[in-house]
């Protein structure tokens, strides 16, 4: 039985690790792909941001440049938007994708859209009940052989509540994300295009990199429902063996 689990453990994370890599590989691909194809009007990505924003009446947020690669973020308590330096003064398709994108979330923040509400309020619930999770986790864990009970439940079995709840809360995160990662697209592609920063054939690769970036929020929430998934059925299966 024991070897049979193992098996099935081994599964699904090789499952999980080929989405991840297959999300990161399609994105870095793209990315360096698109990092050297210019674009004719040769448009910075710092310039592409200040443009964005200055358009949709954002005048309080700084553009800075950082180091690493696609590093790029927006701070919303700093009002930043950091884009690393190839993005930064980088004149390429994936350039304006990457700062357009970043600034697709300053205009979030602007005009208080839900999602951007939604996951703000998630985020830190999911922080604070998996750090409370933790000593629940080492209770369990000293008391897994054990069978005091508690209010009517096995000690031991408040391991794989906490487990259950941590995982869930992953799930959870990434799913509240995905929207808000996919709006950040859309609304950049939305002032690329009207602005006119880019031509028709340019604005397809823009779409394409934004679309592969958008993938790796796909595949965390694909491998956060894979390991819940696997947690569960491991815990079903040993409790179906007791039984």
């Amino acid at each position: 039985m024991l070897i049979y689990i193992y098996a099935i453990f081994i599964v699904f994370d090789i499952i999980a690790m080929a989405i991840a890599g297959w999300a990161q590989y399609n994105v870095n691909s793209n990315y360096n792909y698109y990092s050297g194809v210019a674009t004719g009007k040769e448009i910075s990505g710092y310039d592409v941001a200040k443009r964005i924003l200055d358009s949709n009446g954002i005048n309080d947020v700084q553009i800075n440049c950082i180091s690493g690669k696609l590093t790029d973020h927006y701070h919303p308590k700093k009002k930043q938007v950091n884009l690393s330096k190839d993005v930064y003064s980088g004149t390429s398709i994936a350039s304006i994708a990457v700062a357009a994108h970043e600034c697709g979330h300053a205009i979030q923040y602007q005009q208080g859209y839900f999602g951007i509400k939604v996951r703000n309020f998630v985020i830190p619930l999911s922080n604070f009940i998996s750090r409370a999770m933790i000593p629940l986790v080492i209770i369990g864990i000293l008391f897994t052989f054990s069978t005091i009970t508690f209010l009517g439940t096995n000690v031991g079995d408040i391991i794989i509540i906490a487990s259950l709840v941590s995982l869930g809360l992953s799930v959870l995160v990434n799913l509240v994300t995905l929207p808000v990662e996919f709006d950040a697209s859309r609304r950049a592609l939305k002032c690329i295009e009207e602005m006119g920063i880019v031509d028709n054939e340019e604005y397809a690769g823009t779409r394409e990199m934004l679309k592969s970036a958008a993938l790796t929020y796909v595949a965390a929430l694909a491998v956060s429902l894979i390991y819940l998934l696997r947690f569960i059925f491991i815990v079903l299966t040993l409790r179906g063996r007791d039984e």
